[in-house]
């Protein structure tokens, strides 16, 4: 896994304070789900397979259009 994705998704996953912090101040939101998503114009395979073993969205273009992988998409 690159680098920054590993270092990223550490941060999300000790980032459950973010997710909290948001509900903190945002409090209409606290019994909201959060979910995570990623976007570039492309990936490599190997990132966006990580990006999504991860339970993270990976939002790309294709053909002109947007198109959302969310498998294993997980709330946060």
């Amino acid at each position: 896994m690159p680098k920054y994705i590993s270092l990223f998704y550490c941060k999300l996953v000790s980032g459950r304070d973010k997710a909290e912090n948001f509900r903190k101040y945002l409090p209409r939101y606290n019994k909201r789900k959060l979910y995570l998503g990623i976007a570039a114009l492309s990936f490599r395979k190997t990132t966006e397979e990580n990006i999504l073993k991860h339970g993270i969205a990976a939002i790309k273009q294709a053909n002109g259009a947007m198109v959302i992988n969310s498998e294993n998409l997980r709330a946060f």
